[in-house]
């Protein structure tokens, strides 16, 4: 359009090549729908100001055109490309008026929709309210994988690894604006791929917020990506599922979709180049996201596999009906029933009746497939799984519905692939980084009571002989057998858990998550007081001891109580690690439930008067009380007695 109604300018047929001002002497008002779409009664016929002397003189102008082309490949085999390019036009001034004024109708709908979308935009983040929140996405550009030394072939061809980047920032009142970026090996940009990288950022909007039940998309318009029939789908089913109860999609103009997400986009790849630079190596999507959190990010940064794609890909329905003008709607709103959605050609505020002329609601209902109707089960629970073991405040627990019984981790990260991953981490800071990136794959876990009879464990005998003649309980207590093997702690955990301790590499990968994000509470002589019922010599007498007590004290070193916690904690990232008594404090909190540290009458007494105690965990949601025993597989010599092994201590009923 600029180019033409240059030309026109040049020409003397226009008064002004300024396609703004043409647009407000052709139309009533900017603000109006009916004037730029043309419908309204007083202006709907009012063209723009035009010379009509000399109409048939002879001019050359340029334009953009999109061009077919068909092209011999190396094979000899031709292929037709589609490309866009500026070409020069010939033709008369009539000729170039008409279509000038043709475009000019389609252009005064195009510049609305801009306006209208802008505005919008701007008026919900400034309206935001607490329950709301505003997700702004897009794909970047592709980032070309680089190594800090490469030989000459792996410039060329396949040797180019390249890593799918979906960047984005979410606003909400309490949070303020968090900026993410997803990477993937998988390079699809469809709609599966979309939700693949959405679901880990809304369930993390969910824990981090858990009061906030309207979201409002926003994103560029492309139909192959955010605007089809999948992505609506798609989009209505996960907001149901996640609890949202009002959700609306919209969509930019197109050509003026870029924002927040490309900076974003464009500063982790940058960021990226640089550590290059440093000497590291980007081959994978793990290398990204590696390098980026030791660079210490600010950027939320997380992983999404081809597996996560392909399991949201054959939740779609097959043959889902289209939605009528998909190329003209820019709103897309969640109805109360999941298979029904509202539309318009633009976003409005209003739901129902709107009081804007001709921003009405049109509705679109998707076929109910089979499947839907099989997996009803599946999609309920997934609205009790987006809660975090990690809220700091106690007035938010969850009821003991909400606790999932059985899965815990999405199909793309399983316990010991996330605890190879943590392995990596050389220091505390990055640990931290690493785990903040699993909380949207964490779920919470419940302990519960268990006995040797119903859960049908067998009696450990020998522990059973440490068990100390000053423990009261309303029932005899017997140690439980559990793996020997350095998950003893662990697999007490996974006893109260689960019913058994085969989930050891579960609880052990919690209890780091759980140390790596709460340092501060854990290192605090006033939080390992609580439950703690004997007197102290002040002066942070627990806390001082448990760093004492620790394999990291070095006798004759300042005591550093801090650093003897981080690095005690990186030596939980090798397998199968002996824990100690900072790590029953974790497991108390991933469990939910107070535990009792039961230690025998043995050793030295002032070592049995720190950890023979009550421990409470951060957030309680039970009455019930897991009673862990430190024992030995050694002899019971009563003067150099060491524990090496726990071991639950349960009734026989």
């Amino acid at each position: 359009m600029k180019l033409l109604s240059k030309k026109l300018f040049e020409c003397g047929v226009l008064q002004t090549a300024n396609l703004h001002v043409l647009l407000e002497d052709s139309s009533c008002s900017m603000q109006s729908k009916a004037c730029l779409y043309s419908t309204c009664d007083q202006c709907k016929d009012k063209h723009v100001l035009m010379r009509t002397e000399n109409m048939q003189q002879t001019v050359q102008w340029q334009q953009w055109t999109v061009v077919k082309e068909k092209r011999t490949l190396l094979n000899g085999k031709e292929k037709e490309v589609t490309f866009t390019k500026k070409t020069t036009e010939c033709g008369t001034l009539e000729s170039l008026s008409d279509k000038f004024l043709t475009l000019f109708r389609q252009y005064k709908i195009h510049a609305f929709n801009m306006d209208n979308q802008f505005l919008y935009f701007r008026q919900t983040k400034q309206n935001l309210k607490s329950n709301e929140v505003i997700i702004h996405i897009d794909f970047a550009q592709n980032y070309v994988c680089k190594l800090k030394e490469e030989i000459q072939s792996t410039h060329f061809g396949a040797s180019q690894n390249q890593i799918k980047l979906h960047t984005g920032m979410y606003t909400t009142l309490a949070l303020n604006t968090v900026s993410f970026c997803g990477v993937s090996d998988c390079l699809k940009h469809d709609p599966s791929s979309i939700w693949a990288f959405m679901l880990p950022v809304l369930k993390e909007i969910k824990m981090k917020c858990p009061n906030i039940d309207t979201a409002h998309f926003f994103s560029d318009g492309p139909c192959s990506q955010y605007r089809q029939k999948h992505n609506f789908y798609l989009f209505t089913k996960h907001c149901h599922d996640l609890g949202f109860t009002s959700a609306t999609w919209n969509f930019f103009e197109a050509g003026h979709g870029k924002g927040a997400p490309d900076g974003i986009g464009s500063s982790v790849k940058q960021a990226a180049d640089r550590q290059v630079k440093y000497g590291q190596d980007i081959s994978c999507s793990y290398d990204f996201i590696y390098v980026l959190n030791k660079a210490n990010t600010s950027i939320k940064m997380y992983e999404i596999n081809k597996s996560d794609i392909e399991k949201i890909d054959t939740a779609i329905p097959q043959k889902l009906k289209p939605v009528a003008g998909t190329m003209k709607l820019h709103q897309v709103i969640m109805e109360q029933d999941p298979n029904t959605i509202s539309y318009r050609d633009i976003s409005c505020f209003c739901r129902y009746g709107c009081e804007h002329a001709e921003h009405k609601l049109r509705q679109h209902i998707f076929k109910k497939p089979t499947q839907q109707l099989q997996d009803r089960s599946v999609t309920q629970s997934v609205r009790k799984n987006i809660s975090s073991p990690h809220a700091e405040v106690e007035d938010c627990q969850p009821t003991a519905a909400d606790i999932p019984c059985v899965k815990h981790f999405s199909n793309s990260l399983d316990p010991l692939m996330a605890l190879k991953r943590l392995a990596k981490c050389d220091s505390f800071g990055l640990l931290h980084h690493e785990c903040e990136a699993l909380n949207p794959y964490i779920r919470l876990i419940q302990g519960q009571r268990r006995s040797l009879s119903s859960d049908k464990l067998m009696v450990n005998t020998f522990a059973s002989g440490f068990t100390p003649k000053d423990l009261i309980t309303s029932q005899t207590m017997f140690a439980a057998k559990v793996r020997m093997d350095g998950d003893c702690l662990p697999g007490c955990g996974s006893v109260f858990a689960f019913g058994k301790d085969d989930h050891s590499d579960l609880l052990r990968l919690l209890i780091i998550h759980e140390l790596a994000l709460h340092a501060d509470f854990y290192t605090k002589e006033e939080n390992l007081m609580k439950g703690y019922q004997k007197e102290t010599s002040g002066s942070n007498e627990l806390v001082h001891a448990y760093a004492m007590y620790s394999d990291k004290f070095i006798p004759g070193v300042k005591l550093n109580v801090r650093k003897i916690f981080e690095e005690e904690t990186l030596g939980l990232l090798k397998p199968k690690s002996f824990m100690g008594i900072w790590q029953i404090f974790a497991l108390s909190s991933v469990l939910r439930m107070q535990i009792t540290s039961v230690y025998p009458q043995l050793g030295n007494p002032l070592v049995r008067r720190h950890l023979h105690r009550m421990i409470m965990p951060r957030v309680k949601s039970t009455s019930h009380i897991a009673f862990i025993m430190w024992t030995s597989t050694r002899s019971k010599s009563p003067y150099n007695w060491l524990p090496n092994h726990f071991v639950p201590l349960l009734p026989f009923r």
